[in-house]
């Protein structure tokens, strides 16, 4: 009861903002540990305090206000996560930029619209070739730590404002070519996905939660690299919460002793890729039935969710069921069942294509089958590179695999898949061919199987080979 007088109080003074949950959490739990990060503890009262005296510094000494756009081409870190925080109190528009991205890309992103500032951690200023521009204003957030330490302010009163700025990621990281996604900062747009964390995940009851994705990832807000280290980090710290892509977990499960390391976690949150059923079924030999898997689009947020007994029970991975306060409808559906799916929000909104195709079960149970522009046509036949991906990693002895289509010229376009094996595997390539035949289509046959290491982009997701 405490903490909903909080948010509502928080709600009113702060408006609808990332600060407002921070304030209300402040006054809930004022001493109890926010973040942990590179050796920094802060509690949720030295977070609010830290996140507030930089609005105020940005709004006197930058005239960052509601209206303003905003970029930040930062990694996960203290200041870049406070950054967060206070140019949601002061209403701007957010562009997050992927670290991942080449000094062309980020020009591009840029040119979506005039930016007036953009933050950036020092490390990325070779990739920031436009200083000399007269619409923006460039400061690393090295320099803004500094300045905001060493200057002396009065306290001011913040513009009041009823809701956040709206926030742009970007999508389409794996394939290189991103495509900019607005979110409008709306109650009733976050809150089925909130409902659900709190009814379905119960993930209020976690102490500690480690969140291993980038801010400027659709899925999540931070980002590390996947290693014994953050295994180790996860033993170390007790985190009972993970919300993880699904190669990143993959790797986390091929760690030595893994069992051991991870025996805290209590719930793991997967989304924002295929997940196959191996893994899941690896994750409860290892830990125990823990795994949710949340479905969901970069333009509309997560809004199918798997329990683990629904994992479990079916024989292929299920996307779940939609979340309380969505409806999902197929459109198009052939004779196999399968169709395009679309979403809407009960309250308002639009229906939405999420380019994804789909089928359903009797028990109402979404299932995953490709994108429907990922459609590849193999020698007259309509292919999807995502099923063989599925197939290739049902092999015991492959830890992941990457498939992609190449312009051939007898066939128009032909499959290839990168192979990524367990460690001691010396399985070759063509023992995974007649391992395949049996299990997949003529076209489906990929025509080159390259074996080695699939490379992750800092979202955890796979690098397409085609990337630079």
């Amino acid at each position: 009861m405490r903490f909903i007088f909080n948010i509502i109080y928080s709600l009113l003074t702060e408006g609808v903002t990332l600060m407002a949950l921070l304030k209300a959490s402040a006054k809930t739990h004022p001493q109890r540990c926010a973040l942990v990060t590179e050796g920094v503890r802060l509690s949720y009262a030295e977070m609010y305090g830290k996140a507030e005296r930089l609005a105020m510094f940005l709004f006197l000494e930058y005239n960052i206000l509601k209206g303003k756009k905003v970029a930040m081409l930062c990694r996960n870190h203290e200041w870049s996560t406070i950054l967060l925080f206070a140019l949601s109190r002061l209403g701007v528009n957010v562009m997050l930029l992927n670290t991942d991205v080449s000094i062309r890309q980020i020009n591009d992103m840029l040119s979506v619209g005039t930016t007036d500032f953009l933050f950036f951690d020092e490390e990325y200023s070779d990739r920031v070739v436009a200083k000399n521009s007269t619409s923006t204003t460039f400061v690393t957030v090295e320099h803004l730590e500094e300045r905001i330490k060493e200057t002396v302010f009065a306290k001011c009163s913040l513009p009041y404002i009823f809701r956040g700025g709206n926030m742009t990621i970007f999508t389409g990281g794996s394939s290189g070519n991103y495509k900019a996604v607005t979110r409008q900062c709306r109650i009733f747009q976050f809150l089925p996905p909130l409902l659900a964390l709190l009814r379905n995940i119960r993930i209020y009851k976690y102490q500690s939660v480690l969140i291993v994705l980038p801010y400027y990832h659709g899925f999540g807000f931070a980002s590390l690299v996947v290693s014994e280290e953050v295994v180790k980090l996860i033993h170390d710290e007790a985190v009972e919460a993970l919300p993880v892509v699904p190669a990143m977990l993959s790797r986390m499960m091929l760690v030595p002793d893994a069992s051991e390391q991870l025996r805290s976690i209590k719930c793991i949150i997967c989304g924002g890729d295929i997940l196959e059923k191996k893994l899941v079924d690896k994750v409860c030999e290892t830990i125990g039935n823990v795994l949710f898997n949340l479905y969901g689009t970069s333009e509309a947020g997560f809004f199918m969710l798997a329990s683990p007994s629904a994992l479990n029970s079916c024989d292929e991975v299920t996307l779940g069921k939609p979340i309380s306060g969505v409806r999902c409808r197929i459109l198009n559906i052939n004779a196999e069942g399968i169709g395009t799916l679309c979403m809407k929000p009960l309250l308002g909104g639009i229906w939405k294509n999420t380019g994804d195709l789909v089928w359903r079960n009797a028990e109402g149970n979404y299932f995953y089958r490709g994108r429907s522009d990922n459609m590849v046509v193999c020698g007259g036949e309509n292919v999807y590179p995502e099923n063989l991906q599925r197939v290739l990693n049902e092999h015991t002895e492959i830890a992941d695999s990457l498939v992609y289509p190449v312009a051939d010229v007898s066939f128009g376009k032909v499959l290839h898949a990168q192979v990524e094996l367990k460690q001691a595997s010396a399985i070759t390539e063509e023992e995974i061919r007649s391992w395949l035949r049996t299990r997949v289509s003529r076209a489906e046959m990929p025509h080159k199987i390259l074996i080695g290491d699939i490379s992750l982009l800092s979202t955890g997701k796979r690098k397409r080979k085609s990337q630079k």
